[in-house]
């Protein structure tokens, strides 16, 4: 855990709820207890429980699949002996995909294909509140946003800049949704019941096709009982 992820633990602090909640998951999923990489010494923040390695995780991609990836990891690992050695070095954003780096694994573990195939959906899934089936765009930086999470993140700017800049024109509803259409970076955004995987060996390279389909129903069936059909 660095400082920056310790100051941002330090804003959120915690409750007796919450603290009870962060024990059930490391209960269930030891991976998710902060440790120092090099000592491997667990870092609460102030109280025990106070902070998990989920608080890593984007807030929409926690909601989406956070839990629905450690269950799979938890499964593999139980197979392999290895649930309480298992350890995340680093969970974040890069290039508007999940991406988790983790320490050594069994041979027969599959927790890095487990991890690239969330790395691969999330690419379609919002960032912000989770939402499937959501572009790629390009606004400086890539990131996937449905439409609603982008307009709040312009109402921000437009409070600020308003209050900074006086010949500044708040957008109208219309501006909004072409500045969205704009930044989008792939008019196709639905999430892909398949993936390829390119292997490479000696003896010649081989694509594998991997049938997703079932994580990806279950992503939607999660955001529809949370959200409704909207």
């Amino acid at each position: 855990m660095n400082n920056r992820q310790k100051k941002k633990r330090i804003r959120i602090g915690s409750t007796a709820k919450q603290r009870r909640r962060n024990k059930e998951l490391c209960d269930r999923y030891p991976f998710l207890i902060p440790r120092n990489d090099w000592t491997d010494k667990i870092c609460w923040v102030n109280k025990k429980f106070d902070n998990t390695l989920a608080e890593d995780f984007p807030r929409g991609w926690w909601k989406a699949f956070g839990l629905q990836l450690c269950e799979e990891l938890r499964e593999d690992l139980i197979k392999c002996n290895y649930l309480k050695e298992f350890r995340f070095v680093q969970i974040k954003e890069k290039f508007g995909q999940f991406r988790a780096y983790t320490g050594t694994l069994p041979k027969e573990s599959k927790a890095v294909r487990i991890i690239n195939k969330y790395s691969f959906l999330s690419e379609n899934i919002c960032i912000m509140c989770g939402k499937p089936d959501v572009p790629m765009l390009n606004d400086r930086w890539y990131s996937p946003y449905c439409y609603d999470c982008y307009r709040k993140i312009l109402k921000r700017q437009d409070i600020y800049y308003s209050e900074h800049m006086e010949d500044y024109i708040p957008r109208t509803e219309e501006e909004m949704i072409k500045l969205y259409n704009s930044y989008i970076c792939d008019k196709e955004h639905e999430m892909p019941n398949e993936y390829i995987i390119r292997h490479y060996s000696k003896d010649g390279d081989w694509d594998e096709t991997i049938d997703i389909s079932d994580t990806v129903k279950l992503i939607r069936d999660n955001w529809t009982k949370r959200n409704g059909a909207k």
